[in-house]
Formats: C-alpha cells, structure tokens, sequence
C-alpha cells in the first residue's frame, strides 16, 4: 500500500452512504462526519453491551467496507473471536492487517501478534483473504474506484446519481447539484493522488 494515509479518503469514511441495522429506507441519505463518528461509538456501544451481531454489523459495513482503519480492526477481532458473526480466524486476521497498513503503530503491532499465532495453513489462507481484501477495500482501491467513477461521469457528461456509489461516498452530493466543470476538477485532483500514493 507504500504507506498511502489520504486525506480524501478520510473524507470518503466520514461521508459513508452506508446504512445502519434496522435504519427505515428513507434515513439512508449520505453521513456527515459528525454521523460517521456517532456510527464508531454506537458500534462500540453495542459490542460493549454485547450486541455483538448489531455491532458487526456496523464495524463491518458502515465503517470497516469504506476504508475506516478502526472498523476495519474490529470487523478483524469479531470474525477472529466469532462474535455476532461466524468465527474465521485467517479472515478476521488479514482485515486486521488490512487495517494496520493504514499506519496506526498499535493496531499494526496487534495485527502482528495476531498472524504470528495463526497456523501455517491459516496463514496462507490469511494472506490470500488479504490480497482480497486489498484489491477490494484498500485506499487504493477505494480511490481507483472514485477515479473510474468520475471519469465515467465526465466522459459521459452526467451526474452522479447512485446513493451508494463511490462518489456520494466521498462527496455526498445528489447528482443533480453537480456541475460538470466541478466533476472534471475533482477528476484531474483525484487522478494525481492516486498516481502519487498509488503507481508504482
């Protein structure tokens, strides 16, 4: 991942479309930071509490599926522990890897201690789900996702207009706020981080 900490991305997290368990279809508009950050401590609430599939739930697909470093250590621990969901030691293990890449010193040392316990087979089981889970879920990953997107829109001369894309994800606009001179700005700006921290 060459050490890529974006500042984009983080945008990306704090403005996740995600909805919540048992959330009412018309609640699923884009999150503020200040939502994204209220998401955090529900989930940890309810793991505190012991609502541990509600928990899951929300470190998994609210948090963990959007590039959130946090959410994706804990979605490592519940698959490794079995908690709210079915136990899966090498998965959990390389989320939790996935999650140290984006360079928290303590969660990269847990996630570390966590692989050097793992059996040979679950490692190399480890290591494939990682491989997955980077070419899916990674920074990069995320911000390829962004970039084809936008190129798309801009190519196309349209609108953003999926609530769940990568787009509204990031920038949490309805497609029909969008200019198009803003769309091919935001292209140009994106393709240059993602050729900085991303291209090898």
């Amino acid at each position: 991942m060459n050490g890529f900490r974006p500042a984009l991305l983080v945008l990306a997290m704090a403005l996740s479309a995600a909805t919540l368990p048992g959330q009412a279809e018309e609640k699923a508009a884009p999150l503020t930071p200040e939502r994204f950050e209220t998401i955090k401590l529900d989930a940890d609430d309810a793991y505190n509490a012991r609502r541990y599939k509600e928990a899951f739930g929300m470190f998994h697909d609210a948090l963990a599926k959007h590039g959130d470093a946090y959410g994706q250590y804990m979605t490592g621990i519940m698959l490794r522990e079995g908690l709210g969901t079915k136990k899966d030691v090498p998965m959990g293990t390389a989320w939790m890897m996935l999650a140290g890449e984006q360079g928290n010193l303590t969660i990269l040392e847990a996630a570390n201690i966590a692989a050097a316990k793992l059996s040979p087979g679950d490692e190399r089981l480890a290591n494939l789900a990682l491989r997955e889970l980077r070419h899916e879920y990674s920074n990069c990953a995320l911000l390829r996702e962004l970039v084809d997107e936008l190129d798309n829109h801009v190519t196309n001369r349209n609108t953003p207009t999926a609530p769940a894309s990568r787009y509204m994800v990031v920038y949490g606009e309805k497609g029909g706020d969008v200019d198009q001179a803003l769309l091919e700005k935001r292209l140009r700006l994106q393709r240059r981080v993602y050729q900085r921290h991303c291209v090898r």
